[in-house]
């Protein structure tokens, strides 16, 4: 946990050397002990738990392996001042977007949007690997510093590792990191989904499907464009189908562009063209270039 003195130490009244000086008598009256080698560094040992604190300038670092410590002492801190001493991630955060070129996106209420489509096609190659790196080192660096919200982190991260491997044609990784992710959200399931039908394993995206539902993780439009898919490459005529209909009547969601396209491709891979065309004559919606794409490549 990275914190910030919302009170400069600058724009206090007494020289920033005075006020550690009161700083430090204050904490250790609650238990903390002074490091020899580092007065900047406190620590708080109570039998198996321990409480750390860094304080340089006005940046003050937190962490410790108890997390009821750790809010003790934050209550503690909130105190100190008549206006308290307000702690947030606020400078840790900002480093982590600056460096990620991110200072003017705005919050979003998941992890990673639902209804995302991920392909192999969709962007250029990282130019620097070793920057996703650290940003990956910083984010599991929160999630040792941060209890409360470790499993978000962790499972951002799995996500992305998840269609990474798939990507790169390793599908038992992504396997093996999915098996590891505990109560695996939308995302993840969808991710995993994806990376069966980038590789065309049919079957394997059907019996993850059934597993999706079983948990009870509600299937949205874009798990069903990864199903139909996936049908599609796998020449699951019978089983598309059965999708394409219990996509609106069992789960209420009305078949878009990419839905018809999928279908289309279905039909016209296992050598329904009159079926593939009948489709698209019925179809609510006006075709366009990729349906017809679909059929004439058939």
């Amino acid at each position: 946990m990275v914190c910030l003195l919302h009170k400069s130490l600058y724009g206090l009244k007494q020289a920033s050397h005075t006020w550690f000086r009161r700083f430090s008598f204050a904490i250790q009256d609650i238990g903390f002990q002074q490091s020899r080698a580092d007065y900047s560094l406190f620590t708080l040992v109570r039998g198996n738990s321990i409480t750390v604190i860094l304080l340089y300038v006005d940046d003050m670092i937190i962490t410790g392996n108890d997390e009821q410590e750790i809010r003790t002492l934050k209550q503690f801190l909130n105190g100190c001042s008549k206006d308290g001493i307000s702690i947030c991630q606020r400078k840790y955060t900002l480093d982590i977007l600056e460096e990620a070129g991110l200072l003017e996106v705005k919050p979003t209420k998941v992890l990673m949007e639902p209804e995302l489509v991920l392909t192999t096609t969709g962007s250029d190659a990282l130019k620097e690997p070793a920057q996703y790196r650290r940003l990956i080192g910083k984010l599991i660096y929160l999630t040792i510093t941060r209890p409360e919200i470790t499993y978000a982190v962790n499972t951002l991260i799995a996500t992305g590792l998840l269609d990474l491997y798939a990507t790169l044609g390793r599908l038992n990784y992504s396997l093996k990191v999915f098996g590891e992710v505990n109560n695996p959200d939308k995302v993840a399931w969808i991710a995993m989904l994806a990376g069966y039908t980038l590789h065309g394993n049919g079957r394997e995206a059907m019996e993850l499907f059934k597993g999706m539902v079983k948990v009870g993780v509600e299937p949205n439009h874009v798990t069903f464009t990864h199903l139909l898919s996936a049908c599609s490459h796998s020449g699951l005529v019978k089983e598309g189908k059965n999708y394409f209909d219990i996509m609106s009547e069992v789960y209420g969601i009305e078949p878009r562009l990419h839905h018809y396209s999928c279908m289309v491709d279905l039909l016209g891979r296992s050598g329904l063209l009159n079926d593939a065309y009948e489709l698209i004559k019925c179809m609510s919606l006006k075709p366009n270039s990729a349906i017809w794409g679909a059929l004439f490549g058939a």
